[in-house]
């Protein structure tokens, strides 16, 4: 599984990837990064977390966030206000 995970984090900080998007739904969105307390390197550290949103029929979107080593739980919520962010401005 590790070596899934890591896959998918180096596919979206690359931007090499594509979102398969389930018939019954018109957004998706995939998230990865690094949310601590460790596992942090230079140049993906604690608090970096890519996220990518998907629309049928459109281009998929990629934004990156940086918001810094806040702690597991402060990066967790952080990221889940983020996908909802862009959920919405995709409406």
């Amino acid at each position: 599984l590790e070596t899934q995970y890591y896959m998918v984090a180096m596919e979206v900080n690359t931007l090499h990837f594509e979102i398969e998007i389930p018939v019954a739904s018109t957004l998706v969105v995939a998230i990865t990064g690094v949310a601590g307390p460790g596992g942090g390197t230079s140049q993906k550290p604690v608090g970096l977390v890519h996220f990518a949103l998907a629309a049928q029929g459109k281009e998929t979107v990629h934004q990156r966030c940086l918001f810094g080593d806040l702690g597991r739980k402060s990066v967790r919520q952080s990221s889940i206000h983020q996908a909802l962010d862009m959920f919405e401005a995709a409406l």
